[in-house]
């Protein structure tokens, strides 16, 4: 059917029977499968009731409201739970707000200057991106100007650890960061369309300097956290009550607390039915309680804010039985302008290595400048210049680490990971075991190279 033919069909039939259908719906009743992404085994059908979103939708339009005058720009797929609720069902049923459907991930820029939201949910590759793009820029521009942006981030910093921990600026600095925000950083706003007033971001852990960075330029990132087995939201930073670094405190019908080795246990009547067909599996994460084994570490801190550590099947231990969290780590490296994205591995090796995937847009013409002139990426990623320069980036990273989490050796990628060829997930997060079977013969040469002594890469050029 075309829209209009189907729109007519629909007029035709008996509205009274429609209401009576929808009345008779048992809001214990399965409304949806929605299939995990299998970034840890195999996918798996999370039965989802019509009660189990209606309470999600309406705890979330509780803490973050959205009204009927607000935009909101969709890109993330509609089969991923976050933008099916987020997205969608909170936002157009429960606050009457408008949206609009980008053309691709690729087409975000344009998109957001043609739509001029006020709303946005992604993932934090998106903002970790846009970030890195200004990064960039700072190291190119005169060093004034960047003394200017570096001086902006400070002050934009201050402002936003007063208000986390409830208090208001004073004049004078309530005057520099209204300044620095319209002055140094209003053309941020202005090239996300002008009216964002809130970013949503969820699927993975956002880094707290990326929350500073785009509050400083007056747009307020609240990061929340949740499962497809919580359809989705359990925890979120809402407007009034925020702290970067963490995912806010939980929903107003949601509870969460901290099992003896650190996992996260959620009940709260969003959690799923089961698994579809699998019971088994079902009965190994939700008890006869109903508490949620999440799979997720993290702990609650004493004014109710919650913190992620790790995924619970991401974190290993290396060869001498500590532990690493290499979400984390990744997320570190992706805030340079120069790394598109990264793979740690490490799981019972003596030390960590990492595959990273250059941003090339980045990095060509930081190599041309640099006299490195190539025919194509393979040629560029194996230069000794780029290679010193991204060993650089790995080793600034490495000094914010502890010592058993610092990245010994990197091999560069010519090609990115991609949702297409099953190395990431819908949401842009890396599957893991996915990468470590494709890569493996590249894993076990640097592990290789490092016990034979390889030799200490040499930093050069100036990254910013």
């Amino acid at each position: 059917f075309g829209l209009l033919r189907l729109e007519a069909r629909g007029r035709d039939h008996d509205l009274e029977e429609v209401d009576r259908r929808i009345a008779a719906i048992d809001p214990d009743a399965l409304m949806t499968l929605i299939y995990t992404s299998g970034t840890t085994g195999q996918p798996k059908g999370v039965m989802i009731s019509h009660g189990n979103m209606i309470a999600n939708c309406e705890a979330c339009a509780r803490a973050v409201p959205i009204a009927a005058d607000d935009v909101l720009l969709s890109f993330l797929p509609l089969s991923h739970s976050f933008e099916r609720m987020a997205g969608y069902y909170m936002p157009a049923l429960f606050g009457g707000a408008t949206i609009y459907y980008a053309e691709g991930v690729e087409h975000l820029l344009p998109n957001l200057l043609e739509v001029q939201p006020t709303l946005m949910t992604g993932v934090p590759r998106v903002y970790e991106k846009i970030y890195s793009r200004v990064r960039l820029l700072r190291a190119q521009s005169h060093p004034v100007r960047r003394a200017l942006m570096d001086a902006a981030l400070s002050v934009g910093s201050r402002v936003s650890r007063l208000e986390e921990s409830g208090r208001a600026p004073g004049r004078l600095l309530g005057m520099q960061y209204r300044w620095v925000r319209d002055r140094v950083f209003g053309t941020i706003r202005e090239r996300l369309g002008g009216r964002i007033r809130l970013f949503v971001s969820g699927g993975a852990p956002l880094a707290p300097e990326i929350g500073e960075f785009f509050y400083t330029a007056g747009i307020l990132i609240l990061e929340g956290y949740g499962l497809t087995e919580t359809s989705p939201v359990v925890s979120v930073n809402r407007p009034e009550a925020f702290r970067f670094g963490t995912v806010g405190r939980p929903l107003d019908n949601v509870r969460v607390r901290v099992a003896s080795d650190g996992e996260l246990m959620v009940k709260a009547p969003s959690v799923m039915l089961g698994y579809w067909n699998q019971d088994e599996t079902t009965s190994e994460v939700l008890n006869d309680e109903g508490w949620l084994a999440t799979g997720d570490i993290g702990k609650l801190e004493r004014d109710g804010f919650l913190r992620i550590t790790d995924r619970k099947k991401d974190l290993f231990k290396d060869s001498g039985g500590r532990y690493i969290a290499p979400q984390r780590i990744e997320g570190r490296l992706r805030m340079s302008p120069f790394i598109e994205e990264a793979c740690v591995i490490g799981d019972g090796r003596p030390y960590c290595v990492a595959l990273v995937v250059p941003n090339f847009e980045a990095l060509e013409p930081w190599a041309s400048e640099h006299g490195v002139n190539t025919v194509d990426h393979r040629s560029l990623v194996q230069h000794p210049i780029v290679e010193a320069m991204l060993n650089k980036v790995v080793k600034r990273v490495n000094g914010k680490l502890a010592r058993h989490e610092a990245v010994r050796s990197i091999h560069v990628l010519d090609t990115p990971f991609t949702s297409g060829d099953d190395l990431l997930t819908p949401s842009l997060k890396v599957k893991r075991d996915r990468v470590k079977d494709r890569f493996g013969a590249e894993i076990e040469s640097l592990y290789a190279i490092s016990s034979a002594g390889g030799r200490e890469p040499v930093a050069q050029g100036d990254v910013g």
